[in-house]
């Protein structure tokens, strides 16, 4: 058993030394090739500025070519090449053939040469050999590093030039992009009108600072000039911003030949025209037609016009917000039309009721009204109004609570909403919660501009002083924010009710007052409200039903004792975004302050945190 195991091991140490002696340093390309490498370590040469010797050691392959007789040279005063045997970096006394480079100290820029390797047998290696200076390498950068120019008329662009070089020098690769050096370390580049809308051109300007004798750098500018593009109009009657040719409205491109824009549009024909020289109208079916249509808007208000001028079509997107009344309830609300002062007012006769529909959530928006001749709202304990949720006792049935509400009352004055709510249509956990959200949404604050439901641009800005305001001249005091109203109408701003309430002091024969006199009386009330709802006689005139304004008490939440006000108060919003600060008020609140005396007033109580309340809809109106 001994013997035999001594045989097996005796067996791979014979298999062992077998594959040993296989063994070769020589790959198998250098066994089958047969021309010269010259090859050297290390790969690259580079020292310092300071007077150095750098050993670079030489090996010729394949093995039949190392025996070859070789020789070094370099061309500069400032490096030696000379060829020796130098000490490697094997373990032992082992010496290899190299070059050993010898450097003079360099006091200036960084410097090259080369260094030629030349085997017995012609072969021939180049090596380039870099030794640093004192001095910085040069650079040079520019700013913007790219540069595109319309086709039509364009401008001259400025480049600035960084460099650490005394000079540098800018040259234009094509003679319809020119260069100027303004001597300030800029540049001016100019190019010439590009009459060609089938591509783009391109060009390059080269900046290059320093001297190969030196230290040189460059870099490279792109230049586009973008082919000659097609612009298109819109005009028609039923784009009332751009009513005729001699007044149209440049659209935004898009994309390639894609143009867009974001318009008030109503019944009427809609056309374009293109720098192409084409003429198309919208035909009502999605198509750009030759022949000439007018178009039938379902609800006038603002969208987004699209034209393909590829495809020849175009689409028109109603632009709205989130949980805004749908179509389909738009004709459960009757409505009265107001005439004055040259405007003609459509208002919803009532206020609006509506929860915001299926898809925000179980938290509705708005509150309905609870009424009660107890003057507490149907609540049976006190709740604080300071609670960030909402409170089930002191919900209406309808809104997930325990309270009976009166749907009526509801669907004739409407939900109570917050501030944020009729804004933006985002449901608010609870009523009691406005008091401590005053803010106005970010796009109605002071210092932005925002668009309004009709196209109108709108800048913010705060109402230091209600009584000396500029009223005339206040865009906010008309602007037709949309919010949770119906697409097509707007909340009510102070435009709408100065303009509604000129009407009534007509029909009551009353001449009506300055719009800065609003804060103040107003001999009007009972024209704007009809007898119905109010728990005493009211003062009556003949005109109040037939003007169906149905201006009802409805009162607030605040404090902790319900609806307050029943019977005896009857308060509506107005749109006027302003700051939040002593004597700024964000909005104004129309406010009938006792159900027999004469009055009407504009409260400015706002920034007391009473911030909940209802509001009519009005339908949007030309305003261009």
């Amino acid at each position: 058993m001994k013997t035999l195991r001594m045989l097996y091991t005796a067996a791979l140490l014979s298999a062992a030394m077998l594959l040993a002696g296989c063994y070769s340093t020589d790959t198998d390309d250098d066994l089958l090739s047969t021309a010269t490498l010259i090859s050297i370590y290390p790969s690259t040469v580079s020292v310092g500025s300071a007077a150095a010797t750098q050993n670079v050691v030489v090996t010729l392959a394949p093995k039949s070519k190392r025996n070859l007789d070789w020789s070094c040279s370099v061309q500069s005063a400032w490096v030696t090449a000379v060829r020796e045997k130098v000490p490697g970096e094997s373990t032992g006394t082992v010496y290899e053939d190299a070059v050993v480079l010898a450097f003079l100290e360099n006091t200036a820029y960084k410097r090259q040469t080369t260094l030629t390797i030349t085997a017995s047998d012609g072969t021939v290696l180049e090596v380039p050999v870099v030794q640093k200076g004192i001095y910085a390498d040069a650079y040079v950068k520019a700013a913007p590093e790219s540069l595109t120019f319309m086709a039509e008329n364009p401008q001259p662009a400025a480049v600035a030039i960084d460099t650490n070089m005394d000079t540098f020098a800018a040259v234009s690769d094509s003679d319809w992009c020119t260069v100027v050096d303004n001597g300030d370390g800029t540049i001016t580049v100019t190019c010439t009108e590009y009459g060609d809308n089938t591509a783009d051109r391109t060009a390059e300007i080269t900046v290059t600072a320093g001297t190969p004798d030196t230290s040189e750098a460059r870099t490279v500018i792109p230049v586009t000039q973008l082919r000659k593009d097609v612009y298109c109009y819109l005009y028609g009657s039923g784009v009332p911003k751009y009513p005729t040719r001699e007044k149209w409205g440049q659209m935004t491109k898009l994309s390639d030949r894609v143009y867009v824009d974001s318009v008030y549009v109503k019944n009427g024909r809609f056309s374009v025209y293109t720098t192409e020289g084409d003429t198309y109208h919208l035909d009502g079916a999605g198509n750009l037609s030759a022949a000439e249509t007018d178009l039938t808007v379902d609800v006038a208000g603002l969208r987004i016009v699209t034209l393909n001028l590829n495809e020849k079509t175009y689409s028109i997107e109603r632009i709205t917000t989130p949980n805004c009344l749908p179509d389909s309830e738009v004709a459960k609300y009757a409505t009265s039309t107001y005439t004055a002062n040259g405007r003609t007012k459509v208002w919803m006769r009532a206020g609006l009721d509506w929860n915001g529909g299926e898809n925000i959530g179980g938290i509705k928006l708005g509150s309905r009204m609870v009424s009660d001749a107890n003057n507490v709202g149907g609540y049976t304990s006190n709740v604080s109004s300071y609670e960030t949720v909402r409170v089930s006792d002191y919900d209406e049935v309808e809104s997930g609570g325990k309270a009976q509400g009166e749907v009526e009352m509801s669907a004739k004055y409407g939900r109570i909403y917050t501030l944020t709510e009729f804004l933006t249509g985002t449901p608010k956990a609870a009523v009691e919660l406005a008091r401590l959200l005053t803010d106005w949404p970010a796009q109605y604050r002071p210092g932005s501009t925002f668009v309004d439901a009709v196209g109108n641009d709108i800048p913010v800005s705060s109402v230091k002083s209600l009584a000396s305001a500029d009223f005339e001249n206040t865009p906010s005091l008309s602007m037709q924010i949309q919010g949770i109203c119906p697409y097509g109408w707007h909340v009510a701003n102070v435009q709408d009710f100065y303009d509604m309430l000129c009407a009534a002091a007509a029909a009551k024969g009353v001449t009506p007052n300055p719009l800065s006199a609003m804060i103040g009386k107003w001999s009007v009330p009972d024209v704007l409200r009809s007898a119905e709802g109010w728990s005493a006689a009211p003062t009556r005139h003949a005109a109040a039903d037939a003007f169906g304004f149905d201006f009802f008490p409805q009162g607030r939440r605040l404090f902790k004792s319900g609806y307050q006000y029943y019977a005896s108060r009857g308060e509506m919003f107005i749109c006027h975004p302003g700051g939040l600060s002593s004597g700024v008020y964000q909005c104004w609140r129309i406010n009938a302050l006792t159900n027999n005396a004469a009055d009407l007033t504009v409260s400015t109580t706002y920034n007391i945190g009473d911030c909940s309340a209802s509001f009519r809809c009005v339908k949007n109106y030309e305003n261009f």
